[in-house]
């Protein structure tokens, strides 16, 4: 857990190798249920100080993975910017450790709903997180924008698969129909077996939601394929901004840069996405 690898001293490259990251993000999705369906306002500022480490992290792991795609003027801008990573990483760490044990006293002094109605509170809750992203997708996202459609629609998607592994025994998966009838041409084997496909049950936790194993595989699909789509315009933007020692990524990719949707991953997605198919049928899975 989060609190066993923050205090013992290790170096910022083993947390990273030992995949620290994806805790931080189990600490953000926790904290996330937590602000909405208990009455504990405290969890909200404790969202943050996860979310502050995770985006350092992310940093860290970004530019350590350009190391071997840039020149030799490039490569010295992203050392510096490792460099700058391992700082922020180092920092949002020493508040976690100070911050984690206080987490932990106030989570003991909770006062606890049953378990009933704290089922009824977690599917309101997920309902909610599913209807917002479809209330987006009609309105916001461009998905010819990296920033603002792409790399937002995946942070959202991929909550939905992150509240399941944060809690594990929260939500599971209906069994699988026969493959002749999958609604998704895509849903191969290796869909399956993606990382964010591996939802596990809890023996001493009933579970609050089932949904259709085909649905929330595809959503795990539809994360991976984002994710492959962001990436490469990302490397992309971030080899142009380290060749002219450019602070363009220093925070955020601006909004005005452009993906061109041509590939068949993307025009798959896009076809995915703008049926809305896939989170209306997770909706509509979520018994009363």
């Amino acid at each position: 857990n989060i609190h066993a690898a923050i205090k013992n001293p290790i170096t910022i490259e083993k947390l990273y190798a030992n995949n620290f990251r994806t805790l931080l993000f189990y600490g953000q999705a926790l904290c996330r249920i937590g602000s909405k369906i208990y009455d504990a306002p405290f969890y909200s500022s404790y969202r943050d100080i996860y979310k502050t480490a995770e985006d350092a992290f992310g940093k860290y792991d970004f530019y350590f993975s350009l190391v071997n795609l840039a020149n030799k003027k490039a490569q010295k801008f992203i050392t510096k910017k490792i460099s700058e990573a391992v700082d922020d990483c180092e920092t949002s760490l020493k508040v976690l450790t100070e911050e984690n044990f206080k987490l932990e006293q106030k989570i003991a002094a909770q006062n606890w709903p049953s378990a009933v109605e704290e089922g009824k509170e977690f599917k309101k809750f997920y309902r909610k997180e599913i209807q917002k992203i479809i209330n987006d997708l009609n309105s916001e996202f461009d998905l010819n924008e990296l920033e603002n459609g792409i790399h937002e629609l995946r942070r959202k998607m991929r909550w939905l698969s992150m509240y399941a592994h944060a809690l594990p025994g929260s939500i599971v998966l209906s069994e699988k129909s026969n493959p002749s009838t999958y609604q998704y041409p895509f849903l191969t084997k290796e869909a399956f077996d993606l990382p964010f496909n591996q939802v596990s049950s809890h023996k001493q936790i009933k579970p609050y939601i089932t949904l259709p194993s085909e649905d929330f595989v595809a959503v795990g699909w539809l994360i991976t394929e984002l994710g492959k789509i962001k990436d490469k315009a990302m490397i992309e933007a971030a080899i142009y901004a380290a060749q002219h020692e450019s602070e363009i990524l220093e925070k955020k990719i601006p909004a005005g840069i452009k993906i061109e949707a041509t590939s068949a991953a993307q025009q798959k997605v896009a076809l995915v996405i703008d049926q809305h198919q896939l989170l209306n049928n997770l909706l509509k899975s979520i018994k009363d």
